[in-house]
């Protein structure tokens, strides 16, 4: 009993922390797929195999997850998700939406609180993930322009756009995403 109600604690807290995001997402998502017209969020499950398969690559997931469905006229235009970055000293939580290829369309910071490490807001670093569709090829440094006295947070913000990524390709490919879009 005491276990059960450590673990429901433990989930009230991961979604009281996220309401804010979520609703800031909504907007940030729509504005990063012109043409969106209906915008609702699913909470996705995972199955035991999909949690097994994130465990192992070590991407952390709420689960259920929130995923924003974007459309316009019936036709899916794409997908959003919120991951929480770190910085130096404080989270801070980004929007990632992405077409139905699964190619990154925009990247925005919902929230920073942080005094260090602010400039990741910039759309000249944000801008960088845009067209991206290879969680693999998102290192700072390499692929990805790191920015001078904001490192932690560069590094995180990039390794949360391969986890989005990564995490709706799982789910495409277990086929989540025709079943939730309606395709």
């Amino acid at each position: 009993m005491r276990r059960f109600l450590i673990t429901a604690a433990l989930v009230f807290a991961a979604c009281a922390a996220l309401t804010g995001p979520i609703e800031m997402a909504t907007e940030a998502i729509r504005a990063m797929l012109p043409g969106t017209g209906e915008l609702r969020v699913e909470r996705v499950r995972f199955s035991p195999a999909q949690r097994a398969e994130l465990a192992r690559r070590e991407i952390p997931v709420q689960d259920p997850l929130p995923l924003w469905i974007a459309g316009s006229g019936g036709e899916i235009r794409g997908y959003g998700l919120v991951r929480r970055a770190m910085g130096r000293f404080d989270p801070f939580w980004i929007a990632v939406a992405c077409d139905t290829s699964l190619t990154v369309r925009g990247v925005e910071v919902l929230e920073y609180r942080s005094p260090y490490g602010g400039e990741v807001r910039s759309h000249s670093f944000l801008d960088q993930f845009v067209g991206r569709d290879d969680p693999a090829r998102l290192r700072p440094g390499r692929e990805i322009d790191g920015i001078s006295g904001a490192t932690i947070s560069t590094r995180s913000l990039s390794e949360q756009v391969a986890h989005a990524l990564a995490v709706l390709r799982l789910l495409r490919d277990g086929g989540d995403l025709r079943k939730l879009s309606g395709r």
